[in-house]
């Protein structure tokens, strides 16, 4: 409910005093926040028992969530990044010997997906945050496991078992003919204000001895910061940009609507004014939108290219956002 709602309410209990000033209603919302009862919503910003107190401003944009709703809604508690961890122990054995496959998830917002060349290690919709697994391969192999979690966040880990021979010498099979497959692309990941978030995708990515990008997605989960992204995405020149936008909203006589839009950014004009206009409206809604960058060039990290796309990427703002990029082979 939006503390404009909330303050026509409180305005309509016969049991409580004639609202003068919204000074009451501010302390009932803080108070309630301290109890555990709230969260107060800010657009992708929350407020919950033991943040600092917030600047509770009445609008149509602002919220108050009881706990309930917010953890139905996956608001809260705050998720953490996702993080996986895949071992192999011991990750040498002789022929005809075993190794554990161990996996570890932390963080994220649970259930679940994982996916794996190992069958085995294969789950959906599933709360488990560690897999075990003993396996005997017949031949030097290595085990890739990739889990992505309800808000779309991806992680991918890989282990690998070498079988050493009787002569003590490792040897991985090779047939003839055959040529190794290249290592997949690195992949990256960060999260937080959006322009925040860059930077330290670009960080990682510079750790990484990366030297370029050739993918960027940037998830973003409130409208209103979403549609200042889309102002700056629609006027990229050096990549091809598509969006996906998922919506659902609650009104009054509305039982159910729901909107799913995927196609180029140039596109996605009208969609997204009709989306403004039916959110700003709503008494509830939930919002999700993806951008997809493929550079027609590699997104160069060894001069401050990056760092000036950034900044013309969040020249009319930005909120919350989870991005994630493939490294560029230069």
């Amino acid at each position: 409910m939006t503390t404009a709602q909330i303050r026509i309410e409180y305005r309509r209990a016969p049991k409580l005093s004639i609202l003068l000033h919204d000074t009451p209603l501010l302390e009932c919302i803080r108070n309630g926040i301290d109890q555990g009862l709230f969260i107060y919503r800010e657009g992708s910003q929350l407020w919950g028992p033991g943040d600092m107190k917030p600047v509770i401003r009445i609008g149509d944009n602002h919220f108050v969530h009881t706990i309930e709703d917010a953890k139905g809604k996956k608001l809260w508690p705050r998720a953490e990044p996702l993080e996986l961890r895949l071992q192999a122990n011991p990750n040498t054995i002789d022929r005809g010997g075993s190794s554990e496959l161990v996996v570890s998830v932390k963080g994220g917002v649970p259930p679940y997906t994982y996916t794996s060349n190992e069958p085995q290690l294969a789950a959906t919709a599933t709360d488990q945050t560690t897999q075990q697994l003993r396996v005997r391969p017949e031949q030097s192999f290595t085990y890739t496991v990739e889990v992505a979690d309800s808000r779309g966040q991806r992680q991918q880990a890989m282990a690998v078992v070498v079988i050493r021979e009787k002569s003590g010498e490792i040897q991985p099979p090779v047939l003839p003919g055959f040529k190794p497959p290249e290592p997949p692309p690195l992949e990256l990941s960060a999260q937080g204000p959006l322009a925040q978030a860059l930077a330290d995708l670009w960080d990682k990515a510079r750790k990484a001895k990366v030297g370029s990008i050739a993918t960027l997605k940037v998830r973003l989960f409130d409208a209103g910061a979403t549609w200042k992204v889309h102002q700056a995405m629609a006027t990229l020149q050096e990549a091809n940009v598509t969006c996906h936008f998922e919506a659902g909203i609650e009104a009054d006589g509305i039982d159910e609507f729901e909107v799913k839009f995927t196609g180029r950014v140039d596109k996605a004009n009208p969609v997204k004014s009709f989306l403004d206009a039916q959110i700003r409206a709503a008494e509830e809604s939930e919002f999700r939108a993806e951008y997809s960058l493929a550079f027609k060039q590699p997104l160069s990290l060894k001069d401050a290219t990056a760092d000036t796309f950034s900044k013309r990427l969040t020249q009319y703002g930005g909120g919350e956002a989870f991005v994630e990029a493939v490294a560029g082979k230069v």
